[in-house]
């Protein structure tokens, strides 16, 4: 009996250690499954993951490449901006290089203007001195003739009237003397009346006549009358 019912315990201890490790192989295979499949899973999200890495470092990489070639892009176009201002820089300073001789050739002309002006100033002035000393001149050569011809004039009256009184003295006296020739004597008078000596004569007379005073002041007046001509002939010398 206790070696049936230790066969039997043995028995049963054999068939729950089958079991148990039936449970242990078949949990061990879960388990393996489980780990496998997980394994497997992560695996395959880690190949997922890599992959979008990969792709995430070829976005990147074609992000920089694209950075790269617009850095190029606007350095290049700074360049050109840089080049269009130097451009513009030196057309300013042509346009101002330009403005200052523009500016220096106006000066010129002004100056050369201003020359002209004072040339014409100068130019006028002289010709209104010549005209005013040419006038002056032509004056006091007027002058000198008109004097010369008065004093001419007046000395010929002066002689005219000296003879014309002496030839009168002359003729009373041959008429006292010889009275026969009265009618041609008083011929002559009236030839000698109307004469031009006669006429300058009595132009005259109202300065003295034929008198010692009248003399004088006929003198009087040819010396004012040389004065005046001497004064006219050193303003025109």
């Amino acid at each position: 009996m206790l070696a049936l019912n230790n066969v039997f315990l043995i028995t049963v201890a054999l068939i729950l250690i089958t079991e148990a490790l039936i449970l242990i192989t078949e949990a061990v295979i879960t388990v393996a499954l489980i780990t496998g499949a997980l394994i497997t899973v992560a695996l395959i999200l880690l190949t997922e993951t890599l992959i979008l890495i990969t792709e995430t470092l070829i976005l990147i990489t074609e992000t920089l490449i694209l950075i790269t070639v617009a850095l190029i892009l606007l350095t290049e176009a700074l360049i050109l901006i840089t080049e269009t201002l130097i451009l513009i820089t030196e057309t300013l300073i042509l346009i101002t290089v330009a403005l200052i001789l523009l500016t220096e050739t106006l000066i010129l002309l002004t100056e050369a203007l201003i020359l002209i002006t004072e040339a014409l100033i100068l130019l006028t002035e002289t010709l209104i001195l010549i005209t005013v000393a040419l006038i002056t001149e032509t004056l006091i050569l007027i002058t000198v003739a008109l004097i010369t011809e008065a004093l001419i004039l007046i000395t010929v009256a002066l002689i005219t009237a000296d003879s014309s009184c002496s030839s009168g003295t002359n003729n009373d006296f041959t008429s006292r003397s010889n009275p026969r020739n009265n009618g041609n004597d008083s011929a002559i008078a009236r030839r000698n009346q109307i004469s031009p000596s006669s006429f300058l004569d009595f132009q005259l007379s109202p300065v003295g006549g034929d008198t010692l005073s009248g003399r004088w002041l006929r003198l009087g007046a040819l010396c004012c009358a040389a004065w005046l001509t001497a004064a006219a002939a050193s303003q025109l010398q």
